[in-house]
C-alpha cells in the first residue's frame, strides 16, 4: 500500500489510507524519537494540510468519549478515525 499524499517525516509510519466523502486520507503513527507516539492525518500535498495528535490523548478521548453519548458529525468521524488508529 503506497501513501496519497506525500509525507516528509522520517519517524512517520504509513499505515493506510481511507476515503470519507470523497477525500482520501493517509494514515500515519509517528514515534520520531519520542517517548509519546503521535496519530497523523494528512489529507494534501501542502505542508499544512494535516492533523496531529499525541497517541495517548487521542486514545484518552476515545475511552472518555465512548463511556458518554453518542457523537454525530464531525465527532463521529474523529471518533471513527480514532478507533482505527486503535485498531493498529
Amino acid at each position: 500500500m503506497t501513501a496519497t499524499f506525500k509525507h516528509v517525516c522520517d519517524g512517520c509510519d504509513f499505515i493506510g489510507s481511507i476515503c470519507i466523502r470523497g477525500q482520501t486520507l493517509d494514515l500515519y503513527v509517528c514515534g520520531n524519537g519520542v517517548a509519546i507516539e503521535s496519530y497523523v492525518i494528512r489529507y494534501g500535498e501542502e505542508q499544512h494540510e494535516y492533523y496531529s495528535m499525541p497517541a495517548d490523548i487521542s486514545e484518552s478521548i476515545l475511552e472518555d468519549i465512548s463511556k458518554h453519548r453518542p457523537l454525530t458529525g464531525k465527532g463521529f468521524l474523529v471518533l471513527g478515525l480514532l478507533s482505527l488508529f486503535k485498531e493498529q
